[in-house]
Formats: C-alpha cells, structure tokens, sequence
C-alpha cells in the first residue's frame, strides 16, 4: 500500500508547493530547510534574525490544500494543546499566526537530534541505557496524560534523541 499511495501523496505535496518554500520568508522568519512532511502540513528549519539575535525554530505550516474549516480548526487545535504542555521531554512550542496567503503555521523548540531508533542502533551498547531513554519517554507521555493528551503518532522518529542524551516527543499527531 505504501508503494502505492507515496507517489502520489509526494506529488500532491509537490503541487501543493509547500516543498519549494525554502529560502522564502514566514513572517520573521526564513525558512532554511525542508525537515519533514506528512498530511497535515510540512515542517521547515526556520530562523528568525532580529535586533541582534538568531533563533532556530521548527516551523509547521499547514498545507495549502487543506482549506476546509475543520482541517484548519484541527491544526489550531493542535497548537493550542501544544502551548499548555510544559515537560522537559516535549518539544516547546513557541509562536503561531497565519501567512499572508493565509495558511496557518506555528514554530516550536528545534531539536538538533536523531530518532531514538538510530540512536540506540549507533550509539548504545547496553540494554539498561535504552530503559533509561524508555522511562524518559514514558515520564514525558505521562505528562501529555495527565494533561488530557494522547500522543497519537508515538514512533521511533517522533521521538528524537539529543547529543546529552535526552528525550524529545515531537508531532503528536493529534
């Protein structure tokens, strides 16, 4: 099925235009690099650069396609469940608000890291130093529970890994 259905979801995302946005500029900030995509939205490496300072963000744009009410209501709704989630294993998220075409977006904390799959497959040799990641996981989904939140797209690659060993929980998918 997925041999089937990439092609043509990559070409609906390449019609979409949101993968030729690189180099351009959401409100202050620019957009420096393709990180990902998936149906709801691409997400970008974007940088903000004001007044003496530089900010990396993720910045998460919803897909011009998605035009219907419910799908962009969906995507503030996920924003704003972000916002109130406050734990050292989730992602932050930081800012939000709507392109000049009027696609919604929002930046969050950018994770310089790599799945937790690849990270223990390269860089951990024993079974009690991939618990300990695991617990982390579970302490930082525990706390999206405790606050009504289920991380509805729980992978490998939602999970990223940092250089000092810590867990970030990253697109909920909710």
């Amino acid at each position: 099925a997925m041999e089937l259905a990439a092609p043509a979801f990559l070409q609906e995302i390449q019609e979409d235009g949101d993968l030729g946005r690189v180099g351009q500029r959401i409100e202050s900030y620019g957009l420096l690099e393709l990180l990902g995509t998936g149906g709801m939205g691409a997400v970008y490496l974007a940088e903000r650069s004001e007044e003496g300072f530089t900010h990396r963000v993720a910045l998460k744009l919803l897909r011009k396609t998605l035009t219907s009410q419910h799908a962009r209501e969906r995507f503030e709704r996920e924003r704003q469940i972000l916002a109130g989630l406050k734990h050292p294993g989730i992602a932050l998220l930081f800012d939000g608000g709507q392109t000049a075409e009027g696609q919604s977006f929002y930046t969050m904390e950018y994770i310089e890291g790599t799945a937790l799959n690849d990270y223990c497959t390269t860089r951990l040799e024993s079974v009690s130093e991939r618990v300990r990641l695991l617990i982390d996981v579970g302490s930082a989904l525990a706390h999206a529970h405790a606050n009504l939140i289920i991380h509805r797209d729980i992978k490998p690659s939602n999970v990223l890994v940092t250089a000092d060993r810590r867990v970030k929980l990253v697109d909920f998918g909710l």
